[in-house]
């Protein structure tokens, strides 16, 4: 098992969710000082956006395949 592997869809969720809040402040003052634009901030913003809510998706599908007893393909063998 690759260490990895040791490391929660949950664990991953909450720390893309720390990166989006804090990313949130640095795009801001990179923005005022002309080291990105908006459009640059928006993109970047967007994509971590959408980072989570795959993870949050995967975590569902994981948790829906764990209630009806079913594996999900997603999960990999242990």
């Amino acid at each position: 098992m690759d260490i990895l592997d040791r490391v929660s869809l949950q664990d991953q969720i909450a720390e893309v969710r720390r990166e989006i809040a804090m990313r949130r402040k640095v795009y801001i003052r990179q923005v005022y000082f002309g080291k990105m634009t908006e459009a640059e901030a928006e993109t970047h913003s967007l994509n971590m956006a959408a980072v989570l809510r795959t993870l949050e998706a995967l975590c569902d599908q994981k948790r829906e395949g764990a209630a009806s007893g079913v594996e999900s393909l997603a999960t990999p063998p242990v």
